[in-house]
């Protein structure tokens, strides 16, 4: 029960200020903070607990975008299994660049995957268009605010878990 707990309220703090943004900068400035958490918790606490996150983060903004319903969930899942994958290798623990390089490579493929999976489902998006406004700001702004995020995310990790 804890660990669900854990879960539910990471995906909600990340989930506030990313439809904050939303709300504020519009859809092209948004960095999603999600995505953060599901890579904070893989490399932090299993893939059991990003598969949770991936789950109940990905159903959340589904629930809040007015997009297909599914496609942040199973991007979502496909990005824990990369960063499962990607933990082996290029992750080094207490090196911020190798967060961040995560980071960077899971939010450019999150990126590309649901840009498919709308192709694939018949939204007519120009590939262009798409890497210029939605996932290139995406990238970058994720990848700026990601070593902030996960220090807080884990301050309340250290502080939930202590």
């Amino acid at each position: 029960m804890q660990k669900f707990l854990f879960v539910l309220t990471v995906s909600l703090i990340c989930l506030v200020p990313q439809i904050l943004c939303l709300k504020v900068f519009g859809a092209g400035l948004v960095p999603n903070f999600v995505l953060i958490a599901v890579i904070f918790l893989n490399l932090y606490r299993g893939m059991n607990y990003s598969l949770g996150a991936a789950f109940l983060g990905g159903f959340f903004l589904d629930s809040f975008s007015g997009s297909i319903l599914g496609v942040n969930v199973l991007t979502f899942v496909l990005c824990v299994f990369l960063t499962g994958t990607l933990k082996m290798y290029i992750y080094q623990p207490g090196v911020a660049e190798s967060r961040v390089l995560i980071v960077f490579v899971i939010v450019l493929v999150n990126g590309f995957l649901q840009y498919f999976i709308n192709l694939i489902a018949g939204v007519d998006l120009p590939f262009g268009e798409a890497l210029g406004r939605a996932i290139l700001p995406e990238v970058i702004l994720t990848t700026f605010f990601a070593n902030v995020t996960f220090e807080r995310l884990k301050d309340c990790a250290l502080k939930l878990f202590a």
